[in-house]
């Protein structure tokens, strides 16, 4: 069910209005070092009417390009650029970390050239044209040129916001491009989630790309996918210690092909709840 302020909102309201922002964050899926990644609205969007994604990888001529393939079944209302005055950052500090850890990760921005004077934030409101596709009238799309460690503690806990859920998927921290593991119980994400005075997400979606096992037969927990074995050994279980309940796999798409097949890419996303 698409949720009153999203509903309300008109083409105007959207472009020239305040924008709406802890509305769009209460029961967001907060997705950083996202990429262009489409899977979470394509799986979930009967849990989320709200993304929030953050990627420092991604420029804003990349997202404009990635639009004109849009989301099936969704054609996009409306959309605007987001300041940092109407993400009320003039007041935030970001935390101390630690001086070792602002040089590395300094470096590892030099490394990777991340360029504040690349930042950027879009605000993008979608609209569904086909009823036979599933999911809601309307999802609202927050996107971010920002670090996503950050970001969750300068939009959630500075308000004491909790998102409904958080997407770990893939996060670069080996190659990728990304300081730190955010599966990791002991790296700052999961700090500054697990610390929230909002609370932690209550959704949890975990996962990646994973290796085929042919095999025949069920394997752990009975994941089939595309007639193709999965090798669960990455995400048979959450990374973190809090999510017990576990509601299902799902097929992980390769984004970068304009025609998405169901044999692009081995992965899968774990469900989980806490």
């Amino acid at each position: 069910m698409t949720p009153n302020f999203l509903a309300n909102l008109s083409k105007q309201s959207i472009e020239e209005d305040k924008i709406p922002l802890e509305e769009i964050l209460h029961d967001s899926l907060y997705y950083p070092s996202s990429g262009l990644d489409g899977d979470p609205v394509r799986h979930f969007s009967d849990f989320f009417n709200s993304y929030v994604y953050v990627d420092y990888g991604v420029t804003k001529k990349d997202l404009i390009a990635e639009l004109d393939r849009g989301f099936n079944g969704y054609y996009l209302f409306a959309s605007r650029d987001v300041t940092r005055e109407d993400l009320s950052y003039g007041n935030w500090r970001p935390p101390t970390l630690g001086k070792d850890r602002i040089d590395w990760i300094k470096r590892y921005y030099e490394n990777y050239e991340v360029n504040p004077v690349d930042a950027f934030c879009k605000w993008m409101v979608f609209e569904k044209y086909d009823d036979s596709k599933q999911g809601p009238a309307r999802f609202s799309l927050l996107y971010l040129y920002a670090d996503g460690v950050f970001t969750f503690h300068a939009l959630y806990s500075s308000r004491n916001i909790s998102p409904k859920g958080i997407a770990i998927i893939q996060d670069g921290s080996a190659f990728g491009g990304n300081w730190t593991d955010y599966s990791s119980t002991t790296e700052p994400l999961y700090q500054f989630v697990s610390t929230n005075k909002g609370g932690m997400p209550k959704y949890l979606i975990y996962g990646g790309y994973a290796h085929e096992v042919k095999r025949t037969g069920w394997i752990k927990h009975k994941v089939r996918i595309n007639l193709k074995w999965m090798d669960e050994g990455y995400y048979d279980s959450p990374c973190w210690p809090e999510y017990n309940n576990h509601h299902g796999y799902f097929r992980k798409f390769n984004e970068k092909n304009d025609y998405i097949s169901m044999q692009d890419v081995s992965g899968v996303l774990g469900l989980w709840s806490r």
